[in-house]
């Protein structure tokens, strides 16, 4: 995963990685994620982190996992890691 330089680039990235879910027809996680970015007002980037976090684990989860291209699967392992990191 490449290294993002701000929030802007990290939300703009997220959002490309919805256009992908939705491509493949995983909406319903596309709007969540959305929703999550851009519905919520967060007190704090923590509390989002926690909850993106746990949305990416759920998208990896055995129910989903046949769906997602390696590819977006690794993008999604990268940025829990991350994200578990940051809290």
């Amino acid at each position: 995963m490449r290294t993002l330089k701000n929030n802007q680039e990290f939300y703009e990235h997220l959002d490309k990685i919805c256009s992908r879910l939705r491509l493949i027809g995983m909406s319903k996680e596309a709007d969540q994620i959305y929703y999550l970015l851009h519905k919520v007002a967060w007190t704090s980037s923590s509390e989002l982190f926690e909850e993106l976090e746990l949305v990416f684990k759920n998208l990896l989860s055995a129910s989903n996992a046949t769906k997602i291209p390696q590819e977006l699967k690794k993008e999604l392992i990268g940025y829990i890691e991350i994200l578990s990191n940051v809290q």
